[in-house]
């Protein structure tokens, strides 16, 4: 997986617009060289924990979605929701791209090992937990292009 910031056309046969339209795109898995690669649009003004600009952690996260294999969400709220709405201070994984992820690679295991090593002989300690998925962020929207690509819009 390669991350890269690039403008204009960039060899990959989907050229960014020079600001305003296509943020960002994102080869799916199983597309041969490039599967997994995310590129952003250097001509975006991107920020973080801003109300102004495109908020780059968003997009990122919406991104390394379709790195994974996720395609859109009709789910409004979804992290996988074909749109970017604007920075959202709260972001969460919702319900439908945590059953996305987990139709694809499975449900997460209920059991965390945690190992302590403060004793004279090392002991494993099993603690029952839910599994936790904590986004701090948002979540940008998109759009499928040509080769698997996904350009947010």
């Amino acid at each position: 997986m390669r991350i890269l910031w690039e403008a204009g056309d960039h060899g990959d046969g989907d050229p960014f617009d020079q600001g305003g339209g296509t943020l960002a795109h994102a080869f799916f898995p199983k597309q041969g060289e490039m599967s997994g690669d995310i590129h952003f649009d250097d001509d975006e003004r991107w920020t973080l924990g801003s109300y102004s600009g495109i908020n780059l952690t968003q997009v990122a996260v919406h991104e390394i979605g379709h790195s994974l294999g996720l395609s859109h969400s009709s789910v409004r709220g979804a992290i996988m929701f074909p749109s970017y709405e604007g920075y959202r201070p709260n972001l969460d994984l919702h319900d439908d791209d945590i059953k996305g992820i987990q139709a694809l690679y499975g449900p997460a295991q209920n059991e965390t090992k945690y190992y302590d090593y403060t004793e004279a002989e090392p002991t494993v300690e099993v603690i029952e937990a839910e599994p936790v998925v904590e986004v701090t962020e948002a979540a940008p929207a998109v759009e499928e292009g040509s080769n698997g690509w996904c350009n947010i819009l």
